[in-house]
């Protein structure tokens, strides 16, 4: 943390779930940062991270005892703990800065849902509505839909 204040601290978190998401040296193709928000979250504010978690955990936990397994439940739960993190800290504490990184951070979440191969999406000729709503709660492509690429 060098000794830098809470903000500075902050941005250079949210800096890297964008450099991770849109990375400039693989032409602004990146990954989705689940891994990288939740890094962030941990640092920010461990115990927000940890209650922020359980509709993750809840999540994992009904996708290996349940059959038929659920495809949508994680993503999904994914993009909730997104939210109950700064939901979580403003409970707690009002508004701080920890709490609009939080939002922050679920914006570029969404961002980069929304628009991670888009035009290829649009391109189907499926309904907009239907490609983002997809895209946004379940981070599943309207070609993962169709069966036409695997769904990782």
């Amino acid at each position: 943390m060098l000794g830098l204040p809470l903000e500075t601290q902050l941005l250079c978190g949210l800096a890297a779930i964008a450099g991770q998401m849109w990375p400039v040296f693989h032409q602004f193709d990146g990954g989705r940062a689940n891994a990288t928000a939740w890094g962030f979250q941990l640092a920010a504010d461990w115990i927000g991270f940890l209650i922020a978690w359980i509709p993750v955990v809840a999540a994992a936990a009904l996708r290996i005892t349940v059959r038929p397994r659920p495809k949508r439940l994680l993503p999904l739960a994914n993009l909730l703990s997104y939210a109950v993190f700064p939901a979580v800290i403003w409970e707690q504490e009002g508004v701080t800065p920890t709490v609009l990184a939080g939002l922050a951070a679920l914006g570029l979440v969404i961002a980069r849902r929304l628009t991670a191969g888009l035009r290829e999406d649009l391109a189907t000729g499926a309904p907009a509505a239907r490609v983002i709503a997809n895209r946004a709660l379940f981070d599943r492509s309207e070609l993962q839909e169709r069966g036409l690429v695997a769904i990782t």
